[in-house]
């Protein structure tokens, strides 16, 4: 491939499960770009699309910007470097990026029978879902000990395989300590329904691993009773329940959920960000021992973790 330039990047990749109608043919789309045959367009926004390709007789999924204004541009680049120094198996793995006939692209692996978080847990039982967050939490406690912080997790930003392993992607927002500041001064970046309280205030000292404990933790709140802790018709809403301190207790909304879940949950949506779990492996690790420990802590020590689910169930 001589005519690009290879780094690393992150995106959004998903495969249709088997026997359903699958994404439409990419109609826009030329059946070639460069050395990579396009199959279908599996998705596209304001800034990129992205197409089913083979290269070389292998399947992956090719990011193409749409246009080329400097900061995306800058962007894709910082993608690149981050994600290309993260290798772990819950995060979405890059085989390359670069530029081919004047467009920006990143080159993915294509997850097989691959949902996003919200279509998979829908049919399965609490303690899978929660088991789920704890595995998400794993890979993005990798990416804390680089010194990685992801700034956008939500449901549409993890896939889950057809085994039931869940896949960390686009880090389009991520920053690493010392990095430069890309976005516009006065300008949020995130979706609000899962962004922490000082995401709102571009504080850059703020942008922490509690940044993605918060995000975490309105995952967890959702595993557990279905809802958002937060539901709010806009932004200004939104902040005023933010500031209103802690969430309606999980177990009011599902009283199989035990104390020490709901208590993992509301140190997560703590408002000081220093009241939370300092990164994403410390919430992991007391997700695991809230669900050993399970619906009664006098008991919850001598019990397995599969009597201690089964008491949720």
């Amino acid at each position: 491939m001589t005519d690009t330039e290879w780094s690393y990047a992150s995106g959004v990749l998903a495969q249709p499960p088997e026997g359903s109608p699958g994404p439409e043919p990419a109609e826009a789309a030329p059946k070639q770009i460069g050395p990579f045959v396009v199959e279908a367009e599996l998705g596209r926004g304001g800034m990129a699309q992205v197409l089913q390709v083979r290269y070389r007789g292998q399947p992956f999924a090719l990011k193409l910007l749409l246009h080329e204004a400097p900061e995306v541009r800058l962007r894709l680049e910082r993608e690149a470097k981050l994600v290309g120094s993260l290798e772990h198996p819950g995060i979405v793995t890059l085989h390359g990026a670069g530029a081919i006939e004047g467009r920006a692209f990143l080159l993915y692996a294509l997850i097989p029978e691959a949902r996003t978080l919200s279509s998979a847990w829908a049919e399965l039982p609490v303690e899978e879902r929660v088991e789920l967050i704890a595995q998400i939490a794993d890979a993005v406690g990798f990416a804390h000990s680089r010194g990685i912080v992801h700034r956008d997790l939500k449901p549409d930003n993890v896939l889950v395989d057809a085994l039931g392993h869940p896949r960390v992607i686009d880090f389009g927002l991520a920053r690493q300590a010392g990095m430069e500041r890309l976005t516009q001064s006065g300008m949020q970046l995130g979706t609000q329904t899962y962004m922490a309280p000082e995401q709102f205030s571009l504080d850059p000292d703020l942008q922490r691993p509690a940044v993605d404990v918060w995000s975490l933790g309105v995952l967890l709140y959702e595993a557990l009773t279905e809802r958002l802790p937060f539901p709010a018709q806009g932004i200004k809403e939104l902040r005023g329940k933010l500031e209103e301190a802690r969430p309606p207790s999980p177990r009011a909304a599902n009283p199989k959920v035990s104390r020490a879940l709901e208590a993992v949950c509301f140190r997560a949506l703590s408002y000081d960000q220093a009241q939370r779990q300092p990164d994403a492996l410390v919430f992991a690790s007391e997700l695991r021992a809230a669900i050993v420990q399970g619906p009664d802590p006098a008991r919850g020590a001598a019990r397995s973790r599969g009597l201690a689910w089964a008491a949720l169930a």
